[in-house]
């Protein structure tokens, strides 16, 4: 007797009960869908909109393929064992010679990821079709819609274990690496691609990724912040001060040659103590000009 679970991981609780029924071990899981499709109520009209996994405590976990045996899917086959059910919007088949990946979209330019969704491809499968399979599942959500320029998918590899990745650092992913993406007939389970069950894949529009802030903008411009807020600590909190500007005039360093590190040249030069100085060139990313002004 094996207990069924309705799984839907939008809900709360994602786990419901379903039905139990007597099944045969011998049976292959596309007779078992059959069976299960007539079975709950209302029943379900196209028992290939049914997706089973094996049930681990409180996860849904491995995808259960169609050509395999209720007894090669499920280990310790006992009475009360829980299979999950998902009842998908689309007929979906799961063979031998099918990859399972995790896709995840990215809105480069809002800085938000899509809810990571499962995906069922052949692994004799190009890079190409991977493409069109793409579009076609999540075009709606992520490509542009204009008539006058063409939007694809760009892909980066993720990896599927560790902490979720941060929307900041999927601007660092390598999108459409030449060396893994470069060739759209490449087979996807071969090398260099190399796909394979449970390998997380981002996928962001080539047209929104074009609005995506600069890495190395957004650093100089967090440099600029840290020197600007150096700054504004000199002042006291407690009471407010007149404003007083002082303009300190270019002059040559005697003594100065081109070996004294530029930290101990702005400090003379100023007139400041050597670690504020050394702050200052850190905050301005080693630019001594704007070291500079970060003192005046």
């Amino acid at each position: 007797m094996i207990d069924f679970v309705k799984y839907d991981p939008d809900a709360k609780p994602s786990f419901t009960p379903l039905v139990s029924l007597a099944i045969s071990e011998k049976l292959k899981i596309r007779e078992v869908k059959k069976l299960l499709s007539v079975s709950v109520d209302p029943p379900i009209s196209d028992c290939q909109c049914i997706r089973l996994r094996d049930k681990k405590l409180t996860s849904a976990d491995a995808i259960l393929r169609d050509a395999a045996t209720v007894r090669r899917s499920l280990m310790n086959l006992v009475d009360g064992r829980q299979v999950a059910v998902q009842v998908l919007d689309a007929p979906e088949t799961v063979s031998a010679d099918d990859i399972i990946l995790s896709v995840r979209g990215f809105r480069t330019s809002a800085m938000k990821f899509l809810q990571k969704t499962e995906m069922v491809v052949s692994k004799s499968a190009t890079l190409g079709q991977l493409h069109s399979a793409l579009e076609g599942r999540f075009g709606g959500k992520l490509l542009s819609q204009s008539e006058e320029l063409k939007d694809s998918f760009q892909i980066a590899k993720g990896l599927s274990n560790g902490p979720p990745l941060k929307a900041s650092a999927a601007l660092s992913l390598k999108w459409d690496d030449p060396k893994c993406f470069g060739d759209r007939d490449g087979l996807i389970g071969s090398a260099p691609i190399s796909l394979r069950d449970g390998t997380l894949l981002y996928i962001r529009s080539l047209i929104d990724a074009a609005q995506a802030p600069d890495p190395a903008v957004k650093k100089q411009t967090a440099k600029k912040a840290v020197g600007a807020s150096w700054v504004s600590t000199k002042s006291s909190t407690s009471r407010r001060e007149p404003k007083l500007n002082i303009t300190v005039a270019e002059k040559p360093v005697i003594g100065n040659d081109n070996n004294e590190p530029p930290a101990e040249r702005l400090a003379k030069e100023i007139g400041v103590p050597l670690e504020s100085a050394q702050f200052a060139l850190e905050a301005a990313g080693g630019d001594i000009v704007l070291a500079r002004q970060f003192i005046n």
